[in-house]
């Protein structure tokens, strides 16, 4: 009987393994949309440059792309629906229109077709193509931006997937289509991560296209800045044509994080910010974020990777989990198993199979077991 039950709970365990690869591993395609972030509706017209997509559900709401999809081609839509001829001029109008609007409403498709950063693998900078945990997280906000309320955030992360990163392109992304005049404001940890970020934004704002910071159909200068600096200290930047600014400040300097109005806030590796003369984690948080308004295309992310406990960060994530206690923050949790690059296959089904036992042996000491991939 022992036997028995002990054979059971390893089947358990490997059917268990081969849910959460089925769903990390899962098809994922950002260009077209097919197993993309949120609910997706297929849809075909014949004549555009990509004939098949699984567009956002929500774009089916506009009444020009719902038309557009029931035209089921772009010439037919200007015909039967515009009552002009087809025509070369017209047609790029109606693409441009439509993949505007995809931008819009589609962050995971922006990502992949616009936004340009460094490859950690080293080579060629690469197009920002979402992984798993990342996809986790903006799944998140944008449940928050989809219902038309404020994102509120607290992230507790293993370490190096891209998650810091992630949070800094969505906000731009809110920057350069949502609404103009959204001013972010990122406090890293200390001086040399302020840096890397400073040249994240350098790397995605060098090759982005200028005419997609203008309305469509405004007219511009194709050589007009597309960043330029704000004061003399180097910490900010402000894109003129969405009339927003970016600073990048630190925890170890906080006095250079006041003033400005905000509504974007990105609180870095929290966890391990040090206390400065009179100035606590509390009081840096306090000050950056005390006048964000509770509203719709505003947000606060507090993130960190875990540093003991009973400090700053451990509370307010904490208070985020627990029901019972009033937080502003939604919590999230993104575990090592749940980021690709921390799995190796095994070299056999045997030797997979005598992990699963050598985990169930150990259930007592380990709380693999237990935990689950959301």
């Amino acid at each position: 009987v022992g036997m028995t039950s002990s054979l059971t709970d390893i089947d358990k365990i490997l059917t268990e393994n081969d849910r959460r690869n089925e769903v990390m591993y899962a098809s994922f395609n950002p260009i077209t949309g097919e197993g993309s972030i949120g609910e997706r509706v297929k849809v075909s017209i014949s004549d555009f440059v990509m004939p098949v997509q699984w567009l956002p559900d929500e774009m089916m709401s506009i009444p020009f792309v719902s038309k557009l999809v029931k035209a089921g081609s772009i010439d037919r839509f200007l015909s039967d629906v515009l009552h002009v001829e087809p025509n070369d001029t017209d047609h790029d109008k109606v693409s441009e229109k439509f993949i505007r609007l995809r931008y819009r409403h589609d962050f995971a498709f922006w990502a992949a077709t616009l936004v340009w950063i460094h490859n950690k693998d080293a080579g060629s900078d690469v197009l920002f193509r979402l992984r798993y945990p990342q996809r986790i997280l903006v799944s998140r906000f944008e449940e928050k931006r989809k219902a038309g309320l404020p994102i509120r955030l607290i992230l507790l992360k293993a370490r190096q997937w891209g998650g810091s990163t992630t949070t800094q392109l969505y906000m731009a992304w809110l920057q350069f289509f949502h609404k103009r005049g959204l001013n972010s404001l990122i406090i890293a940890h200390q001086g040399t991560a302020s840096d890397e970020i400073k040249d994240m934004f350098d790397t995605m704002i060098k090759e982005y296209p200028i005419e997609l910071l203008y309305d469509m159909g405004a007219s511009y200068d194709r050589n007009a800045p597309k960043m330029v600096g704000v004061g003399k200290s180097g910490s900010t930047s402000r894109v003129p044509q969405r009339n927003c600014k970016i600073k990048i400040g630190t925890a170890e300097r906080p006095d250079g994080c006041r003033g400005g109005a905000y509504s974007l806030v990105h609180l870095s590796e929290v966890g391990i910010w040090k206390k400065t003369d009179g100035k606590s984690p509390e009081d840096i948080v306090r000050s950056a974020c005390s006048g964000i308004l509770l509203r719709p295309l505003t947000m606060i992310v507090m993130e960190s990777t875990a540093n003991g406990t009973g400090n700053f960060f451990h509370t307010e994530y904490s208070a985020a989990v627990d029901p019972n206690t009033p937080s502003q923050f939604e919590a999230l949790f993104i575990a090592w198993f749940q980021i690709e690059q921390y799995s190796l296959p095994f070299e056999s089904g045997e030797e997979l199979r005598d992990f699963a036992k050598w985990l169930y042996d150990n259930r007592e000491n380990d709380n693999v077991l237990s935990s689950r991939q959301e």
